[in-house]
């Protein structure tokens, strides 16, 4: 018998086009591969989302959501409750990762190397950001895809910074020291690590915009003398097993050559990677010999 694959995609938050796109790759290889496979649009009207799962009766979900309630534990937790089994992490490491101030705090408990950085509420953000020096990246702690995230790099971008117009959409903001150098990303696969992207970008922010166009430039695996390669492969591999995350993750970095090992930090760990024709994940795993339908069915299984 075919084993019955539910893929899930959509959902609600800024991310449902890219999840979609990653759903409709996933359930076509699945489909390919002899799966019997049924796509669900995650929407707000949960009560009908639990009948078509019901009705789909799936062996397993294969989890393609993106933000909000798919990816922060909330999905994970439903999923439980139906007892369905379903792709990638349980509920803590996806509620950990999502809340990257959070997962920033555990990981430097445990000496994983993350930029100094302060976990403010919304109407503290401006008073917290005229006490800093810059340079300060500051990010929403519950958001995906760089969206919202802002570079100061002088006191003149501070005293001129305005807030932004979803300020109070997001409980916490992140404000990091920003790390010169580098943009990196590893991809980790039931607990290994894949290879190192290096990600060369126009602007001095790896935007959504880039992020899902042709405008970046990916190296991989990325140049980097082999004892940086080394710790930062075996870095990724620690924070995954450190959140107790499963199946496909990634793990976010910046390097500054300047400081060689001590150069090294983790930005955060996404737990629900895209799987577009344009993702990174797939690029790192095809990098070293596994295929798009080959990374699929290790996820699964």
């Amino acid at each position: 018998m075919k084993t019955r694959v539910s893929v899930v995609m959509g959902g609600w938050s800024r991310e449902r086009h890219i999840s979609i796109q990653s759903g409709q790759l996933v359930a076509q290889t699945l489909t390919s591969l002899g799966y019997h496979v049924e796509s669900i649009d995650l929407t707000p009207d949960l009560p009908a989302f639990i009948s078509q799962l019901t009705r789909a009766k799936p062996d397993i979900v294969f989890n393609a959501t993106h933000g909000l309630f798919g990816e922060d534990g909330s999905l994970q937790t439903l999923l439980d409750s139906l007892h369905i089994p379903y792709t990638h992490s349980p509920p803590s490491p996806s509620h950990i990762a999502f809340h990257k101030h959070l997962a920033s705090a555990l990981m430097q408990h445990h000496d994983l190397p993350c930029p100094h950085h302060h976990a403010v509420p919304p109407h503290q953000l401006i008073s917290t950001l005229n006490t800093l020096t810059p340079p300060l990246v500051i990010k929403p702690s519950t958001e995906g895809s760089s969206l919202d995230v802002h570079i100061l790099t002088t006191p003149q971008h501070i005293t001129s910074f305005s807030p932004p117009k979803l300020l109070h959409s997001y409980p916490v903001w992140m404000i990091e020291n920003f790390i010169p150098g580098k943009e990196l990303t590893v991809a980790v696969l039931n607990g290994k690590a894949l290879a190192i992207t290096e990600i060369a970008h126009a602007s001095e922010l790896y935007s959504y915009e880039e992020k899902y166009s042709r405008d970046s430039i990916h190296t991989c695996p990325a140049k980097l003398p082999q004892h940086i390669s080394e710790l930062i492969l075996k870095y990724a591999e620690k924070t995954f097993a450190l959140l107790k995350c499963q199946g496909l993750a990634r793990v976010d970095f910046r390097f500054n050559p300047l400081l060689d090992t001590k150069g090294i930090f983790i930005l955060e760990i996404n737990t629900q990677p895209g799987l577009t024709p344009l993702s990174l994940a797939p690029e790192q795993a095809q990098t070293i010999g596994i295929d798009f339908p080959s990374l699929i069915t290790r996820i699964i299984s």
